[in-house]
């Protein structure tokens, strides 16, 4: 643990900033912030919710405030990860302007460089101001002023992550509530900040990123990875960090930023069919040069031997996979390899079936989804389920991409066509709807977003309602489409209604 008796020592020095109580605009903030009320992080929410509403000059004053106040909120201090998450919020919401943005980030540079890391309170007061512009709720794309700004900040913070290096090596440099750290989880916080306020990787983040974990293996999170796929060179990167970590170690561990890579490889929504050959065409020279035993231990961090079957799945699926795997036997007598090479010579033929005998049941397509949205995610009598994410999992003829899709992919809407519905079960449904925020539409494209333009899932023929017998009300369907039916309708009372 931190010396208790060095605790916030730093603030009986001279440094200004080092002041925890200074007076704001706003009374009730004050009186909150003196008297460690509860309401605290209310207030703060409140001031974020209304900050338009307040002048420049007073944002700028309560950024001070907050920034003075984070000062005292040691891991002692009750909310104190929910009070950091209100300011952060805030902060974030006063970035929004080009004003805020420069103000903030000047005055954050300006308090982080002026702390002495001789001093073990010092360095525990920097690593409650990073969470100021680390610790926000919102991640939502970031804001054209908070870029500019950061951009216009990089040398200071170059001169700034210099400072964070010389705690590298240290133990027990800072606190939270999950105990004490070592310098590198100091310098993940720090370096986290590039992720959260940047869009690109700066050449000499990625060069220390890569020197950091060839010290430390097991340095860096997933964010961390995150920010090196920004990287025009990721695949170098990628190769790099990969063969680092097969050289470095000699038993298994699952931290770092490697770690989080070997689990991504091969998910091509984070690593694309082309970014993979990329990563493995530099990968394929320096896997020759492992020895048997980092060969079996990248085999253990590729696959998952434990689960045959998954990974027989996933060698069907993924080119990369295969040939990673392909590379990792060679010249390799171990255990791990004399598995993963009965499965790389297994019958390779893909698997999958999907549902056959409904093809022809449906005249419309789209009315089908209807009566299957009904049956299956409302009543949940048509089973099993359709998941998405599962099926592309389970899917063996290709791989498939969720990211950034915007169509409806064809082998999902396939397996909707091919589902046979017994008629036992079309006689239970009474009523279907249309209607954008049907929770099937989402199985069928993956960033479905309903703006009640799309047409792709309209219904454009109702012949099929002879099959639904007990049929009593339509909702959402165009009116010139049950408009030309009237009779048919009127007939078998069926009600036709409005979704707005």
């Amino acid at each position: 643990m931190l010396d208790d008796k060095k605790e916030l020592s730093a603030l009986s020095r001279t440094n200004p900033y080092l002041n925890p109580y200074i007076d704001g605009p706003n009374k009730d903030l004050n009186h909150a912030i003196k008297n460690q009320s509860k309401k605290t992080v209310t207030i703060i929410n409140g001031l974020t919710q209304s900050s338009q509403q307040s002048t420049e000059t007073e944002r700028q004053a309560i950024i001070i405030q907050l920034f003075s106040f984070a000062t005292s909120l040691t891991p002692k201090v009750k909310n104190r990860d929910r009070l950091l998450t209100a300011i952060a919020d805030l902060f974030f919401k006063f970035n929004k302007a080009q004003s805020g943005a420069t103000f903030i980030m000047s005055e954050w540079l300006n308090r982080m460089l002026s702390l002495d890391f001789e001093h073990r309170d010092d360095i525990q007061i920097a690593s409650q101001w990073l969470c100021l512009l680390t610790k926000r709720t919102n991640y939502a794309t970031l804001p054209t002023s908070l870029i500019n700004a950061f951009e216009q900040m990089l040398p200071q913070l170059d001169a700034l992550k210099q400072k964070f290096d010389t705690l590298l090596d240290e133990d027990n440099v800072f606190e939270d509530s999950r105990g004490c750290h070592h310098g590198t989880a100091l310098m993940t916080q720090f370096i986290e900040l590039y992720y959260r306020n940047l869009n690109y990787c700066p050449a000499n983040v990625e060069t220390s990123i890569i020197e950091y974990v060839d010290r430390y293996p097991l340095f860096g999170n997933i964010f961390l990875l995150s920010l090196l796929k920004r990287s025009a060179n990721h695949a170098k990167v990628a190769a790099d960090l990969i063969n680092g970590y097969i050289l470095t170690l000699d038993e298994p561990h699952y931290q770092g930023i490697a770690h989080y890579l070997f689990n991504d490889l091969f998910d091509v929504d984070d690593y694309s069919p082309h970014l993979q050959q990329n990563i493995i065409t530099y990968l394929t020279p320096m896997i020759s040069n492992w020895t048997s035993a980092q060969k079996s231990l990248a085999i253990h961090y590729f696959f998952d031997l434990d689960d045959t079957t998954k990974t027989a799945k996933l060698l069907k699926r993924s080119k990369g996979a295969h040939q990673i795997g392909s590379l990792l036997v060679i010249n390799n007598p171990t255990t791990n390899s004399e598995v993963l090479n009965t499965l790389l010579h297994n019958n390779n033929t893909a698997t999958y079936q999907l549902p056959t005998g409904g093809e022809s049941q449906f005249d419309d397509f789209n009315l089908k989804l209807l009566v299957i949205n009904e049956l299956m995610y409302v009543q949940e009598t048509l089973t099993p389920k359709f998941i998405l994410r599962d099926f592309v999992q389970e899917y063996d003829h290709r791989e498939i991409s969720l990211s950034r899709v915007y169509d409806i992919i064809p082998e999902a809407a396939n397996y909707m066509k091919g589902i046979y519905i017994p008629p036992t079960l079309l006689e239970t449904i009474t009523e279907l709807t249309y209607d954008g925020a049907n929770e099937i539409y989402e199985h069928l494209i993956p960033y479905w977003d309903w703006d009640g333009e799309d047409d792709v899932f309209e219904v454009n023929s109702l012949t099929d309602l002879d099959k639904l017998i007990h049929l009593n009300k339509l909702r959402g369907i165009d009116w010139a489409l049950t408009d030309d039916v009237c009779d048919y309708l009127t007939k078998r009372c069926i009600e036709v209604e409005d979704i707005w």
